[in-house]
């Protein structure tokens, strides 16, 4: 298939796929990591991902494993490791495709465009759930966390941009702060793909709830 004009970013989680309920997950990861499962662990756990945001730290696993242990005690006090938290978040969570997105990214891929997987979670875990559900083949390539910052860094999306001189890019994701911002960083078409809309002061070009949707949509852009 010949390439169109335009490169597609998708967000991947809570976009192409859902996750189980954080407190049904939390459980098998107390026991994927064999310790035991009490309110403390929930709560720290709640607190690590709630708290200041990484957008202007380069991270790695091991930066995030490392302040999973300090922010986490729970974890170092009953022997576990950071790392080892990290891989427990993706060997147990039981994940979904989202409504549509078979549809939308057959459609991607058989129309030509580039297919860019961005997302604010590590490369070998991402793989590891493209592969689980059936899709690492509608993507040409992904931008993990690795060695990067978090959404909505500025630098980070500006510099992706630049490795495709003249094209024209669209952006699709569910989070406003961190995927719809990130697309108006740059020049592009923002699709925010949400059950919850509310009003906000970001470019939104197009929003839905059903990806497949977005298909019609793009068919119309020239």
């Amino acid at each position: 298939m010949e390439k169109n004009n335009f490169v597609v970013l998708l967000d991947l989680d809570n976009t192409i796929w859902n996750h189980v309920p954080f407190a049904i997950q939390i459980v098998e990861m107390a026991k994927y990591l064999n310790i035991p499962y009490e309110e403390e662990f929930y709560n720290q756990l709640s607190n690590f991902w709630a708290g200041d945001t990484l957008q202007d730290i380069l991270v790695s696993m091991n930066s995030i494993g490392d302040m999973a242990e300090k922010e986490i005690p729970y974890l170092t006090k009953h022997g576990a490791r950071g790392v080892d938290f990290l891989d427990s978040m993706t060997i147990t969570d039981t994940v979904s495709l989202n409504e549509g997105a078979k549809e939308f990214l057959s459609f991607l891929k058989s129309s030509g465009y580039t297919v860019l997987a961005y997302t604010d979670w590590f490369m070998k875990y991402q793989c590891f759930i493209m592969e689980r559900l059936g899709i690492r083949e509608y993507f040409d390539e992904i931008y993990a966390w690795d060695g990067t910052y978090q959404k909505p860094n500025k630098k980070r999306i500006q510099n992706l941009v630049a490795k495709f001189p003249s094209k024209r890019f669209i952006y699709v994701g569910d989070s406003l702060q961190r995927d719809m911002e990130s697309a108006n960083h740059i020049d592009c078409i923002a699709i925010w793909y949400t059950n919850k809309y509310v009003e906000n002061d970001l470019k939104i070009d197009y929003h839905t709830n059903n990806l497949s949707s977005i298909i019609e949509y793009l068919k119309s852009i020239k």
